[in-house]
C-alpha cells in the first residue's frame, strides 16, 4: 500500500472521530505537530482560506507551564515556532479543509453552549 493510500484509509477510518478535523488539517496543511497544537481560532481566516502560524505548543513548554501553575504562577504554554522560517508564515487552505474547519467551529460553538461553565476555555477560542 502506498503512503497516499494509507493516508486516505486513515482519514476515512477516523472521519467520525472528534479529532478528525485536526487529522485532516495535519494531512493537508503541511504544519508541524506543535504548530497544529498552537492554533487558535484567532489565527484562522476561513473567508480568506488561510492560517497564520505564530505559535506552537511543545511538550516541554506545556510541562513547564503546568509546573509553574502548580506553584501559583500563570505561564503561557505557547511559544514561537522553532525557526525564523516558521514564524508568522501563512498556510493556504484548500476548499475541503475550509469546509472541515467550518464544521468543526460550529461543533465547538455548540459544545461551548451545551457545556456552559464546564467548557475548558469558556472565554477563549
Amino acid at each position: 500500500m502506498t503512503k497516499r493510500l494509507a493516508l486516505g484509509a486513515f482519514l476515512d477510518g477516523t472521519e467520525d472521530d472528534r479529532l478528525y478535523p485536526l487529522y485532516h488539517l495535519a494531512a493537508f496543511a503541511g504544519m508541524r505537530r506543535g504548530e497544529l497544537c498552537g492554533i487558535s481560532w484567532d489565527d484562522v481566516d476561513l473567508n480568506a482560506g488561510r492560517i497564520s502560524v505564530g505559535w506552537q505548543i511543545t511538550a516541554r513548554a506545556h510541562r513547564t507551564a503546568r509546573a509553574a501553575h502548580k506553584t501559583g504562577i500563570l505561564r503561557d504554554y505557547r511559544s514561537k515556532p522553532k525557526t525564523r522560517a516558521g514564524e508568522n508564515r501563512t498556510v493556504d487552505l484548500d476548499t475541503v479543509t475550509i469546509h472541515v474547519l467550518r464544521a468543526w467551529r460550529t461543533t465547538q460553538a455548540a459544545e461551548r453552549q451545551r457545556w456552559g461553565t464546564a467548557y475548558a476555555n469558556p472565554t477563549g477560542p
